[in-house]
C-alpha cells in the first residue's frame, strides 16, 4: 500500500505532493489528506520535460501532466556565451 498526499488544485484534480510507502506509520490526520493506492503508474517521460502526477476526482485515476524542465547551468552558460558572442560581432555593446 502506498499513501499520496494530495494538494487540491481544482474541483476536478489534485496534485499528488507526497508519496509514503508505509502509510502504517501516519496518523489519522495525517491519512485524512490524500489516498492510499495499491500502486503508481510509471510516467512516460519525453526529453526535455518533468512529469507530475495528479489524481482525478471524478474518475479516481492517476494521471501524468508533464511540464517543461529548468534549463541546466550549462544551457544557460551557453546562452550567454552565444549572447555576448552576437553582441561582439555585430559591433559590441554601442
Amino acid at each position: 500500500m502506498i499513501f499520496l498526499g494530495l494538494e487540491k488544485v481544482d474541483d476536478t484534480k489534485a496534485r499528488v505532493g507526497l508519496t509514503h510507502y508505509f502509510p502504517e506509520q501516519l496518523t489519522e490526520e495525517e491519512k485524512s489528506t490524500g489516498i492510499i493506492v495499491d500502486s503508481v503508474p510509471k510516467p512516460d517521460v519525453p526529453a526535455g520535460k518533468i512529469p507530475d502526477l495528479y489524481y482525478l476526482y471524478e474518475t479516481k485515476e492517476l494521471v501524468y501532466e508533464y511540464k517543461d524542465a529548468p534549463k541546466t547551468n550549462e544551457q544557460l552558460t551557453r546562452e550567454d556565451i552565444s549572447n555576448i558572442y552576437y553582441i561582439l560581432m555585430n559591433g559590441g555593446l554601442m
